[in-house]
């Protein structure tokens, strides 16, 4: 029997896999500056083509640069911590729909916030996302301007996120 259907949206993936029709999406080439895992959100590290995980609010405000993705030849295995060595290619999605790890609940049409500093416990990977600024004392989340979760969860996990654009 043949297959007459296709879904271009499937209902779940991986972190760091697009969840839109690659036309749908505007990817640009980077180089990393340290090991990191895909589906986390990367800002300009010094020179245009390097890219660094956020460790301060204007990193996600000012010189943001979008979500890294998955990268299927690296060799690495799907449930790989850290999926690019140091100083490997990454692509950087600048806008589009990405499966991303978050460390929250997400409601649908949310404001998606960005890790810069880690809470000395369980939420440690700068660059990942959640629904709040997690703030005791400061805040360690910043809100990315155009993006929103297009998904609802009910606890952390893969969730679906929409980034409308990258500042740089």
């Amino acid at each position: 029997m043949s297959q007459t259907t296709y879904n271009q949206r499937p209902t779940e993936a991986i972190p760091g896999r697009l969840s839109c029709p690659l036309q749908d999406a505007d990817i640009d080439s980077k180089i990393n500056a340290l090991a990191m895992p895909a589906g986390v959100f990367v800002c300009r590290d010094g020179a245009d083509d390097a890219v660094k995980v956020p460790a301060a609010a204007g990193d996600v405000t000012t010189t943001g640069c979008g979500f890294v993705l998955k990268d299927f030849t690296t060799g690495k295995p799907v449930s790989a911590t850290l999926d690019y060595d140091a100083k490997a290619g990454v692509s950087v999605m600048r806008r589009g729909r990405m499966w991303v790890l978050s460390e929250t609940a997400a409601t649908y049409g949310a404001q998606v916030f960005v890790r810069i500093t880690s809470d000395g416990a369980s939420n440690t990977q700068l660059g990942k996302v959640r629904n709040d600024a997690d703030v005791s004392g400061s805040a360690r989340a910043t809100a990315l301007p155009g993006c929103r979760f297009v998904r609802t969860t009910s606890g952390a996990g893969l969730v679906e996120i929409e980034y409308s654009g990258a500042l740089t």
